[in-house]
């Protein structure tokens, strides 16, 4: 698993960028992030759940003429 990270972080960064990265994780703040950033997805995924929920209702009754004339059952 390890050798296939490298691959792709290799393919976006230059070593000396990989160098760079991994100094900042080594400080107060990028163990910080490390510490925290799940706990931000998760809450940024359930952001974008509701936003997309909210939408969902609108695009439905947009396209609910569609669905009639062509005889699409919901």
């Amino acid at each position: 698993m390890i050798n296939e990270m490298k691959k792709i972080y290799s393919a976006s960064f230059t070593d000396n960028e990989i160098k760079k990265i991994t100094q900042f994780y080594q400080t107060p703040v990028g163990k910080k992030i490390l510490e925290k950033s799940t706990e931000l997805m998760q809450l940024g995924a359930h952001i974008g759940m509701k936003e997309a929920q909210a939408k969902q209702i609108k695009l439905t009754e947009r396209i609910k003429p569609f669905l009639e004339k062509y005889g699409i059952k919901q």
